[in-house]
């Protein structure tokens, strides 16, 4: 006669296992899947500007590297009453 109460644990320490493995693979699948947000570029800019002379000069002091195409200057004054924005081409 043989004893067999010794399957009944094994089986199930085995099915505990592979679904350990299988939640880790799924766990791990969907997290490599999932794409970070990109970071906003960042930067310190000086600004100077004459009315008179009609100049507006921005020297970047630090920061990310920022093209002038993604660059946007709304300049408002109320001398006159005006509104717009700088033309960077």
């Amino acid at each position: 006669m043989r004893n067999e109460k010794a399957v009944s644990p094994v089986i199930g320490v085995m099915l505990m296992l592979v679904v350990t493995v299988l939640l880790a693979a799924a766990v791990s699948a969907y997290t490599g899947s999932v794409q970070m947000k990109q970071k906003t570029p960042s930067a310190q800019f000086d600004a100077e500007a004459s009315y008179s002379k009609e100049y507006i000069k921005l020297d970047m002091l630090s920061g990310d590297a920022i093209y002038k195409s993604n660059i946007k200057i709304r300049i408002e004054t109320s001398h006159p009453l005006t509104s717009g924005y700088v033309n960077h081409e």
